[in-house]
């Protein structure tokens, strides 16, 4: 039986095909390809930032066996939350939206965290989010089971920084000093894009340009934070980047904070298989490969 499969935006190069899925869907295999030559990127998306910069989506890259119908899901960026109010007077805070959960067949790849808003620790997940400036007391970065998000690491003077959101390959930045706000932490290197993504957002700065607020940086995906007179940015999508946390103050109108980047969803399998005379069968309960000359399990 030759393998083939459907499903997804199809593309090649000249070693490649690969199915590019944005959204629900399935691939739909004839045959049976072993996990030797497949490698599935699944990306969760990225969450929305608050005070406090968003955790990336959770990045999975691993080989797979295609076979059968094979459902997928790709995650939505969360949107950002309002640091301190709609109005800047505390009233109305939120934590930005966590992102959605992408998933292929049985490989399941978690949403980011929301970052906090002022005065609030960030959020444990996968990926930990960043906390929430805080004039008066210390603020911690949310746990992850991979990495953690950065807090404010008690500088409570004005401008107020905020802690940055996990990446998948390291810890959110916790802030530096009073001025400066943490960097989003970084994402990784996908060999099935050749681009780097899953960085986490960057944390905002409470307000005050004028005693030189430095809000943290993104990478990989991830968003800028924002200051008293500029928005977060958003985390950018296909990359599951978190959201940049936003700058606000007090008795101000406050920014709503960069939403996370979407998720996405990549398979990518040889042209010709490395092995051109191998073929997959089943017989007796157990997947074959056969040769030419002879059979083995």
């Amino acid at each position: 039986m030759i393998f083939s499969a459907l499903g997804g935006t199809v593309t090649t190069d000249s070693n490649y095909k690969y199915h590019t899925f944005t959204s629900a869907d399935d691939l739909v295999c004839t045959g049976i390809l072993a996990a030797d030559y497949v490698l599935a990127l699944v990306i969760a998306a990225g969450s929305g930032g608050s005070s406090g910069g968003a955790s990336a989506g959770d990045v999975i890259e691993v080989p797979i066996m295609l076979k059968g119908t094979m459902g997928v899901t790709v995650g939505l960026g969360g949107l950002g939350g309002s640091c301190n109010g709609p109005l800047g007077d505390g009233v109305g805070r939120t934590f930005g939206e966590n992102g959605g959960n992408s998933t292929f067949g049985p490989l399941l790849a978690i949403g980011g965290k929301g970052g906090a808003p002022v005065g609030s620790d960030g959020l444990a997940g996968v990926l930990g989010s960043g906390s929430g400036c805080d004039s008066s007391a210390l603020r911690l970065g949310g746990i992850g089971s991979k990495y953690d998000g950065g807090g404010n690491a008690d500088h409570r003077g004005s401008p107020h920084p905020a802690g940055g959101g996990a990446g998948n390959s390291g810890d959110g930045a916790s802030a530096a000093n009073d001025t400066h706000s943490g960097n989003g932490g970084p994402g990784v290197l996908s060999a099935v894009l050749g681009t780097r993504v899953g960085g986490g957002g960057a944390g905002g700065v409470y307000g005050d340009i004028a005693h030189g607020a430095v809000p943290g940086v993104g990478v990989d995906g991830g968003g800028n934070g924002g200051n008293e007179f500029l928005a977060g940015i958003a985390g950018v999508d296909g990359t599951g980047g978190g959201g940049g946390g936003t700058g606000c103050s007090t008795g101000v109108e406050s920014f709503v904070a960069g939403k996370g980047g979407k998720g996405l969803v990549v398979i990518r399998y040889p042209l010709v298989p490395p092995d051109t005379g191998r073929i997959f069968f089943f017989h007796t309960g157990a997947w074959y490969q056969a040769h030419p000359k002879k059979a083995t399990p």
